[in-house]
């Protein structure tokens, strides 16, 4: 029980560091495309979805599912996990900052990253049966979701265009 509180402590400290980034590009403090900036937020995603893993299997009350609604949740999972990976290897290939990125996985999606963790926070509770876990996540869905709205207005005010790719994307 004790590990489940200290992965529940490192999944929140790393949502409040994503949170804090997103709030200091949204204030201009610094720039999204900054490097050494993204390769810490992307090392601190990196332990968010192993600790949330984690904390989703040592859960202290399981939920009793049938096996297909698991294996649903471990599909959603690896489906919110290579999200998060195109997303990311999509960001770091593309070489000019100051295009707007619209083809590949952004062709349909805005933010596949927010959306894959989305997806991977409740595909590995519904997986594991960690019926805290799932409870929590709403917590965590709602942050990512504050993620957006701040990417979003940062974006608005980068890209002219940003408005009109948002009319023709999802999410």
């Amino acid at each position: 029980m004790h590990f489940y509180f200290l992965l529940l402590f490192i999944c929140i400290i790393c949502n409040i560091i994503r949170t804090i980034y997103e709030v200091l590009k949204y204030k201009d403090i610094i720039k999204g495309d900054n490097h050494p900036f993204f390769i810490l937020i992307i090392i601190n995603m990196v332990i968010l979805i192993g600790s949330w893993w984690q904390m989703s299997k040592n859960d202290p009350y399981k939920i009793p599912i049938n096996n297909w609604i698991k294996y649903t949740g471990f599909f959603i999972y690896i489906t919110g996990l290579i999200l998060f990976i195109l997303s990311v290897v999509k960001l770091k290939g593309f070489s000019d900052k100051n295009i707007l990125k619209k083809n590949g996985i952004y062709l349909k999606i805005r933010h596949p990253m927010y959306y894959g963790v989305i997806l991977w926070m409740t595909g590995a509770s519904v997986f594991n049966c960690a019926f805290f876990t799932l409870l929590i996540s709403g917590v965590f869905v709602f942050n990512i979701l504050l993620w957006r709205t701040l990417e979003e207005k940062v974006l608005e005010r980068k890209f002219e265009n940003y408005k009109e790719y948002k009319k023709n994307t999802w999410f």
